[in-house]
């Protein structure tokens, strides 16, 4: 009928269910499309109003998830961010600079655990990482201050010895490097290195006596092996008493003569004494032993002394 809705027939209703409600197909197309567009704005919506953090609580708890999920560059974004909202806050220096040192990057994670520490002395979780990062970092100061705050917060010294003496020999404090390789000989009587670190120490704080007395300990135990033999002659050479040093020297010689550094030590021992014949035998050696490893001994400066004191012309080229 003219002017009238079309009206669909039983067999059209059963074959499109669509259309029971009088609906062409195109307007359904365009009411999903819709739909499809107010759902993805919500979501963009939900996104928007996610809430950025912003407090020291929120930037906190965000860098520790972060964390936990390993992504250390968020995490070290988030902490810096709060701790510039507090920066004496002890824990979160610690989680700076344990994030620092998860990514490798050693100097940064020292400073910030240091700062922790002064806060809050002698906590043994921020020392532990401390010591690490320290040591990495080859701050030995830093690294032997963390191991003493272990060692007294729980660990035994005598697990630590051998790294306290080592630590303190990186840093040229051979009074402290002296009494932990003391400790360390108490417990290790059969062990020939402990006697040497010992007498290297004592020579370093120039104390030759006590260098030549554990050295000769040393011999009595092991035998004059010519580790303990040659530095006894060296000490005897840094004592200034160069005729016992040339004595050492030459019996070492008598035994093998073709161990350079015996030779150069032989001829700085004879170098040393006020005597015109014996600085030319070690200008002898000097000269032998510029034209098989000049370069390597370094030894030109000491061949020039000699040809001034003694009035040797060295023929020209």
């Amino acid at each position: 009928m003219t002017g009238s809705r079309y009206a669909p027939s039983k067999t059209e209703l059963e074959l499109n269910p669509l259309m029971r409600y009088n609906q062409p197909m195109i307007e359904i197309r365009e009411r999903n499309a819709v739909r499809k567009v107010f759902l993805l704005a919500a979501v963009v919506l939900v996104v928007a109003c996610a809430k950025t953090p912003e407090t020291f609580e929120e930037l906190t708890k965000a860098g520790e998830r972060a964390f936990v999920d390993e992504d250390y560059y968020q995490a070290r974004l988030y902490f810096s961010e709060a701790l510039a909202k507090k920066p004496s806050d002890g824990r979160l220096l610690y989680l700076l600079g344990t994030t620092y040192h998860r990514e490798l990057m050693y100097d940064s994670a020292v400073f910030f655990l240091k700062r922790a520490d002064l806060l809050y002395p002698n906590d043994r979780e921020t020392n532990l990482i401390l010591h690490e990062a320290g040591t990495e970092a080859r701050d030995w100061e830093i690294a032997r201050s963390a191991l003493r705050v272990l060692i007294e917060t729980g660990d035994s010294e005598d697990d630590h010895l051998d790294e306290l003496a080592q630590l303190s020999l990186l840093m040229e404090d051979y009074a402290y490097a002296n009494h932990y390789y003391r400790k360390l000989l108490e417990k290790e009587p059969d062990n020939p290195d402990r006697y040497i670190q010992v007498a290297n120490t004592w020579a370093e704080l120039g104390y030759m006596k006590e260098a030549i007395a554990m050295t000769d300990s040393a011999i009595e135990v092991f035998g004059p092996q010519e580790q303990f033999v040659s530095n006894k002659g060296l000490y005897y050479a840094v004592k200034t008493d160069y005729e016992a040093s040339e004595r050492i020297f030459r019996s070492l010689l008598s035994q093998d003569s073709t161990v350079r550094v015996y030779q150069l030590n032989l001829a700085n021992a004879l170098a040393s004494q006020n005597d015109r014949e014996k600085k030319r035998e070690a200008y002898r050696i000097y000269r032998d032993l510029q034209t098989v490893a000049g370069a390597e001994l370094r030894i030109d400066s000491m061949i020039s002394v000699l040809e001034t004191e003694l009035g040797i012309e060295r023929p020209r080229k």
